[in-house]
């Protein structure tokens, strides 16, 4: 596990700062999409999870925060641009919340917007 993953998890353990619904951490921030505009996309997606714990999870593979920085600085030069969802799980310690809200929101270039969400993400494609 590198350096910069084993203080996060030392800092968050440390900090106590865990709140039962993941909207308690903050709002959205400028640019990105909410669950229900999400809904009907039907887009290339990246997720990112933050579990209870505080663990990172990119497309379901365990991560650090370094590679998620690492991740996202890669996703706006994809075309398309991915849309990178993020999902928190309930419990989730804000700190690591807001940390990897602003990995995306720097790396994917957020601000530009429809390209970084949060919630559960567009519903699957079903093929007829």
């Amino acid at each position: 596990m590198p350096a910069n993953s084993v203080l996060l998890a030392l800092a968050l353990a440390a900090s106590g700062d865990v709140q039962t619904d993941p909207r308690q951490c903050g709002t959205l921030l400028p640019g990105w999409l909410n669950q229900a505009q999400m809904v009907s996309l039907q887009a290339v997606t990246n997720k990112l999870d933050v579990l209870s714990d505080g663990t990172l999870r990119w497309n379901g593979s365990p991560v650090s925060a370094d590679e998620v920085g690492e991740y996202v600085a890669i996703v706006p030069h994809m075309n398309p641009q991915p849309l990178t969802v993020l999902d928190i799980a309930t419990g989730a310690p804000c700190d690591a919340v807001r940390m990897v809200r602003q990995l995306i929101d720097s790396g994917a270039k957020c601000s530009s917007g429809a390209v970084c969400g949060e919630g559960t993400g567009p519903a699957p494609h079903v093929r007829p």
